[in-house]
């Protein structure tokens, strides 16, 4: 997970994602080189849901429906918490143990909806 790259924009900013669903993957995947990216999620890996049917009938294509999070970015950190509080005028976000600030923050938490034919 690195250290910072020599950019100077990199230290000029702090973005924080919570979120590590295909949106706040792919936003943290793109800042990753330009600022410095906290992803935050409940779960320490990806569950790639798409492949989830073709594991079921190949079970060898399991392993590529969990991908761990801890190699993920290049530059940034990936904190496996919950987040329990978001001060948006102070600009900070609290985790269990830990509070984090941050220049700008992205929501990427996602939705839930019931399973065809469960409505």
């Amino acid at each position: 997970m690195g250290g910072s790259p020599s950019s100077p924009q990199y230290e000029s900013c702090h973005v924080v994602i919570i979120g590590a669903g295909y949106g706040g993957v792919s936003c943290a995947l793109k800042l990753d080189r330009y600022c410095k990216v906290t992803l935050i999620d409940a779960k320490d890996y990806f569950h790639h849901s798409v492949g989830a049917l073709r594991a079921v009938v190949e079970p060898s294509f399991l392993k590529m429906t969990l991908i761990p999070y801890d190699n993920l970015l290049s530059y940034g950190t990936f904190k496996h918490d919950c987040v329990c509080r978001l001060n948006i005028s102070e600009k900070k976000v609290f985790l269990q143990n830990e509070e984090i600030k941050f220049d700008y923050i992205v929501l990427a938490c996602g939705s839930s909806v019931p399973f065809p034919g469960n409505y």
